[in-house]
């Protein structure tokens, strides 16, 4: 859709000389950012949709400005989100030891950590069988680094090193076929 908002593309059937989406060399900078915005608030809401969410929940106009410039969604790479109940997806947060004073433990599901440990992120056996993974790390909004890029295989820094205050996650999305068919999210909780 970004692409399209910027110029007169549809040409009016009934006068070639004409574009029915005219309107669109009208926009401001503002109005585009805002359709694109309401944009990724529809998908955001769409890749989490879950069978107890309602409809109109889903069709509820929002907008969604995203923290980094790197923030990434599955829909960017035009890749769905299918979820698919036969398949079974679950994060392992693997704590690292620092020598001389902390052991190596696995994150719990609230993911409570402190400042200055390293974590790999593995997906814990029996792995799906799919054609590859994907993974996202999203430090907190507020964060000095809000991050949010999506990478194949593995994290994009592995292991990950665990540096700003707030509310973080990491997600992996198993992909079959171009599809996202389950994905898992582990919260990781920074702090002092």
């Amino acid at each position: 859709m970004p692409s399209t908002i910027y110029c007169p593309k549809i040409v009016d059937r009934a006068d070639s000389s004409r574009y029915i989406d005219e309107y669109l060399s009208d926009l401001t900078a503002d109005q585009r950012s805002k359709i694109i915005q309401a944009r990724d608030c529809f998908l955001i809401k769409l890749e989490n949709l879950s069978e107890s969410d309602s409809i109109s929940d889903l069709i509820d106009a929002c907008f969604y400005k995203r923290f980094s410039t790197v923030e990434e969604y599955l829909f960017d790479s035009s890749i769905p989100t299918l979820t698919d109940n036969k398949y079974n997806l679950s994060i392992l947060g693997e704590v690292q030891e620092r020598k001389g004073s902390f052991r190596k433990y696995i994150l719990n599901k609230l993911g409570l950590i402190s400042i200055d440990r390293k974590i790999k992120f593995r997906i814990r056996k029996p792995e799906p069988k799919v054609d590859y993974f994907k993974w996202k790390v999203k430090n907190d909004n507020s964060s000095k680094e809000p991050r949010g890029e999506i990478t194949d295989h593995r994290t994009r820094i592995d292991p990950e090193h665990t540096q700003y205050i707030g509310d973080h996650y990491v997600e992996c999305f198993a992909i079959l076929n171009n599809v996202c068919v389950v994905k898992a999210k582990q919260n990781v909780k920074l702090k002092y």
